[in-house]
């Protein structure tokens, strides 16, 4: 097997482990698009050799993603938002699957599209903040307009997440593994194409 190959597989796997290294740091709610748009960017600086000097020597891993890392630590907020919007929409859904009757499932469906539509908002706005440089409210509206309008693209990105799911629920550790570059590289792959959507300026 390509030697090459195997270091690329060995930087990812360091990648996601420094991923969940730095979430836990920040506590998940305060770290989740730091961690998300470093890892994202990581992923990119790999591919394109950016972690490697003009003369093949290798740039610390750990080091690029603390520097990614700190570029996006002002947005605790924002990862606070999110992070407990998406809990305490799964908590609802728990509580609400433990009724019975249609007005159950009517409330699950409905919850279900809300929680797919914040995980692909979220996407897109770890997509935009790689990509631009804009206010976060800004990015939020255009992460919100292109994950409708791009309606193909967000149900491959949930597709990719419910497989991570899955993946984890029969095998957490390569969950652990896995699931921070596949999805790192979901997000690279399936939105590098995926530009500013317009939006008329403010004032």
């Amino acid at each position: 097997m390509d030697s090459n190959f195997l270091i690329t597989i060995y930087k990812y796997i360091k990648a996601s482990m420094l991923y969940w290294l730095y979430l836990l740091r920040g506590l998940v709610v305060y770290s989740l698009i730091p961690s998300s748009c470093a890892i994202l960017l990581l992923i990119k600086d790999i591919e394109k050799k950016n972690d490697e000097t003009d003369d093949g020597e290798e740039i610390s891993i750990k080091q690029l993603f603390k520097s990614h890392y700190e570029r996006y630590t002002h947005l605790k907020f924002p990862s606070f938002i999110f992070t407990n919007v998406l809990l305490v929409m799964f908590a609802c859904l728990y509580l609400v699957n433990l009724s019975e009757g249609s007005w159950a499932l009517l409330i699950s469906i409905i919850l279900i599209y809300l929680i797919a539509l914040t995980l692909a908002v979220l996407t897109y706005t770890i997509h935009f903040l790689v990509k631009v440089k804009e206010p976060f409210m800004r990015i939020i509206a255009y992460s919100f307009t292109a994950s409708v309008k791009n309606i193909i693209i967000s149900l491959g990105l949930l597709v990719v997440l419910a497989v991570l799911y899955y993946v984890g629920t029969i095998n957490l550790v390569l969950f652990i593994v896995t699931f921070p570059f596949i999805y790192a590289y979901a997000i690279k792959s399936l939105l590098n194409n995926v530009g500013i959507p317009n939006l008329p300026k403010t004032e």
